[in-house]
């Protein structure tokens, strides 16, 4: 499941997520049944709101989903304002949870 966010025909940003199990599973894995999100926005819309109304609109489905960040990432505190909670941290990266 995933959203694009666009200006005048022009995509700015998109947020999905993805149910990655086993072997195929992503860095911000939990368990084979969450989710996990990514999201990218465009270097000139960052700091514009434009990552933060894709996910509230995708979370508004999702009772658990799972992310990894860089610990130096500004969106951390964009995460932990929407309910993410660090669960692990190696080095700099951390995999954050949200539950519904």
């Amino acid at each position: 499941m995933g959203l694009i966010a666009e200006d005048a025909g022009e995509r700015i940003g998109a947020a999905w997520v993805r149910l990655l199990q086993g072997d195929d599973r992503g860095y911000g894995h939990v368990d084979d049944d969450t989710p996990e999100l990514s999201v990218a926005v465009r270097p000139q819309w960052r700091n514009r709101g434009v990552g933060t109304a894709l996910l509230l609109r995708l979370l508004e489905n999702l009772p658990r989903v799972s992310l990894s960040v860089d610990s130096r990432n500004p969106a951390v505190r964009l995460y932990e304002q929407l309910g993410f909670e660090v669960v692990a941290a190696e080095h700099t990266s951390l995999i954050m949870l949200r539950r519904a």
